[in-house]
């Protein structure tokens, strides 16, 4: 009965080990899917646009600036998909994260003046403590999701004016939440 058993549970690990392994292969399969969609959208667009450039030597000045424009912004588009992928990477792979006191003012500081290149006419409002906080952080990935929250209100929010971000003192930590004027998307 005992050699059955542990026979038994052996087997059952087995099975249980290549349900992990399949999920495991789908999830990346997934991955790959949708990163090659991210990617695949800005480097469309620039395309198109540089060909609409390259193939109109007539084209005016104000439809050749709206084109560099694109071919700018999506470029931009493109090295965020970038950096979001190293950072996947280095927080998924061997790479060693570096978590050190920041300014969380200034960190906080550098993601809103990134996003304000970018959207410029959305208003962002720092709302921060009267002191100096010092968190353990490592700041670049702690920017990185500020962005994407923010560029999330502007992109799936409808008609997003503004965005409030708060910093609250709590015991033990702190508290950031990133608000906007968007009218959502429904659950």
């Amino acid at each position: 009965v005992a050699i059955v058993t542990s026979a038994v549970t052996t087997k059952a690990k087995q099975w249980d080990n290549i349900k992990i392994e399949n999920e495991r292969e789908r999830m990346h399969a997934d991955l790959l899917r949708s990163i090659s969609h991210d990617i695949r959208t800005p480097l469309t667009s620039i395309s198109g646009a540089s060909s609409a450039i390259l193939e109109d030597p007539e084209l005016d000045v104000e439809a050749r600036k709206g084109l560099v424009e694109d071919i700018h912004n999506e470029s931009q588009n493109l090295i965020r998909i970038v950096e979001n992928l190293l950072s996947i990477t280095k927080i998924s792979g061997d790479a060693e994260i570096e978590i050190v006191p920041w300014d969380v003012e200034e960190v906080i500081g550098e993601a809103v003046g990134r996003f304000r290149k970018r959207f410029p006419e959305i208003t962002v409002r720092m709302h921060m403590p009267d002191e100096i906080l010092y968190v353990p952080m490592e700041p670049m990935l702690i920017e990185q999701v500020l962005g994407n929250l923010m560029e999330n209100a502007v992109k799936h929010g409808g008609h997003t004016t503004k965005i409030d971000i708060e910093v609250t003192k709590r015991t033990d930590d702190i508290l950031i939440s990133v608000q906007d004027d968007g009218a959502g998307f429904s659950m």
